[in-house]
């Protein structure tokens, strides 16, 4: 009669813990080729997960994004953010957003050209990429990348254009879009010189006592509805100022000129008495 194998503990030692650690080695000495196999199973799906994951547009594109970012070097970091654009295996999503970055690097060197160029890129990467995801705050960057460039180049009149879609079609919902679209929508129409169809688009956010999440763009825009305030009110002032200065009469053809009036001359003062001499 075969005999059951003894499972307890080898050593008289009396510890709840040692006994259990004991009677574990044992099972495991017993066992070790089923948890060797397990181990190698393990290590297999996790190389055969990463295999797949670095194949895979969407974690290659994140991926080389990410070392984009992290670069420390400026001029590397853009040529970085430059490859993703061009390069056709990533995804729009990434493509955009690297779109971006590159749209604001263009427009700290004033490479104005090269910045609208890269923005229309960037707006068609975002329109396909929210219609394959759901990044629906990606178009909001990249239409204000382009309407940044469009008002650094001189053309007003398109990115106030811009500056409005993005601030309807933002609404409360995207309360930082719709404040940022706001707040250039507002300089842009000061620079082309309507100070009051700037205020009234300034307006509505002082009243607001909800800001979204978004107080410093609040701020922001006191700040540049009072200075637009300023410049509204000065020239005004400057108008209405009363010339005080008098002007001659315009004399008619064939009249003779009228005399300018002298003053009259005041009587010389009279000469001072000598005082009367003190009684001796």
């Amino acid at each position: 009669m075969a005999q059951t194998p003894d499972l307890g503990p080898s050593s008289s030692y009396s510890d709840p813990i040692y006994d259990r650690l004991d009677t574990f080695s044992q099972q495991l000495k017993r066992r070790w080729p089923l948890y060797a196999l397990a181990l190698i199973v393990v290590i297999l799906i996790a190389v055969v997960v990463h295999v797949l994951l670095q194949r895979s547009p969407a974690a290659s594109s994140a991926q080389a994004f990410l070392a984009a970012r992290d670069e420390r070097d400026p001029a590397k970091r853009i040529s970085a953010y430059q490859a993703i654009v061009v390069d056709a295996t990533a995804t729009p999503e990434f493509r955009a957003h690297a779109a971006v970055e590159v749209v604001q690097d263009h427009l700290n060197h004033n490479q104005t050209a090269e910045a609208m160029t890269v923005a229309k890129q960037a707006v068609e990467f975002a329109k396909q990429a929210s219609s394959q995801s759901n990044a629906s705050d990606l178009p909001f960057v990249a239409q204000l990348s382009l309407a940044a460039a469009q008002e650094q180049s001189g053309d007003l009149a398109a990115a106030e254009a811009v500056f409005a879609q993005v601030e309807r079609a933002a609404g409360t919902k995207n309360r930082v879009y719709q404040l940022t679209a706001t707040l250039g929508s507002a300089r842009v129409l000061e620079a082309q010189g309507k100070l009051d169809d700037a205020l009234a688009k300034l307006e509505p956010v002082l009243n607001s006592a909800e800001k979204g999440g978004a107080e410093s763009l609040g701020e922001l825009a006191k700040v540049q509805y009072w200075n637009l305030k300023r410049h509204q009110v000065t020239p005004a002032t400057a108008a209405v100022v009363p010339v005080v200065a008098a002007t001659k009469p315009a004399v008619e053809p064939g009249a003779a000129p009228t005399p300018t009036p002298t003053p009259a001359s005041e009587p010389a003062p009279a000469a001072p008495t000598p005082a009367a001499s003190a009684p001796r």
